[in-house]
């Protein structure tokens, strides 16, 4: 099985109501979404694999299959917003689900956020994606919406 995903960050300006949408790319799933796959395929009653958080940092280092954890977090982890699962017709596949997090006005204020990971209940790093740093300011919600594909 072949799984892929990409990364969508929407900046929203507080004061003036406007939307940017970033295509951030397309991301490397790391060991460990391998690993969450297999247990929860074997039926594993631990419940702890399944995608629940996302976490951002500052890193620039590119992302490696081998990755176990972001390289600079900033933020506490974040917990799924919202999932679901879109259909994006020029993709060509079927099976896919969308997981969405924010940065609210008062996080990571400051920082060029440059990194992200798509994390399991357990905290095991499923994927992770570097871009080039968006600094957050409290003008700002960051809406990041990463999307899963089994291709």
């Amino acid at each position: 099985m072949n799984i892929r995903g990409r990364v969508e960050l929407e900046k929203l300006c507080i004061r003036t109501g406007k939307v940017e949408t970033l295509l951030l790319g397309d991301n490397i799933i790391v060991q460990g979404c391998k690993t969450a796959v297999c247990h929860i395929l074997a039926g594993d009653s631990a419940t702890s694999w399944y995608c629940d958080r996302m976490q951002f940092g500052v890193g620039t280092l590119a992302e490696e299959e081998g990755n176990t954890e972001l390289q600079s977090p900033i933020t506490p982890v974040k917990a799924i917003s919202d999932y679901d699962y879109p259909g994006e017709p020029g993709w060509g596949y079927t099976d896919r689900c969308r997981f969405t997090a924010y940065l609210a006005a008062n996080e990571a204020n400051g920082f060029p956020i440059s990194e992200a990971g798509l994390l399991a209940a357990n905290s095991t790093l499923l994927a992770r994606k570097t871009f080039p740093g968006q600094v957050k300011t409290p003008d700002y919600i960051f809406t990041f919406r990463w999307t899963v594909i089994r291709a």
